[in-house]
């Protein structure tokens, strides 16, 4: 069994986490979403034994993904910050 890894990043609406989980879902093992302080942009985190870079390949086969490709990263280094 891989390791499963906990991943956040930040995207514009929740348009664009629905267009990821449904072309991930079947690759995480859980998610949240929570709201952002000072902006309208949402911050998502999810578990998944996939590398950061397959979940990048996947986000640039998204429409309109910058936001979310410019702040994933491993939860641990997650600052926000595009």
């Amino acid at each position: 069994m891989k390791r499963m890894k906990k991943y956040k990043m930040r995207a514009e609406c929740m348009n664009d986490i629905f267009a990821f989980t449904n072309r991930f879902a079947q690759s995480m093992n859980k998610f949240a979403i929570h709201g952002c302080m000072h902006i309208p942009d949402v911050e998502f985190e999810f578990e998944s034994s996939e590398p950061i870079e397959t979940i990048m390949k996947i986000l640039s086969n998204i429409p309109d993904s910058h936001v979310m490709m410019e702040t994933l990263q491993p939860k641990s280094k997650y600052t926000g910050i595009r």
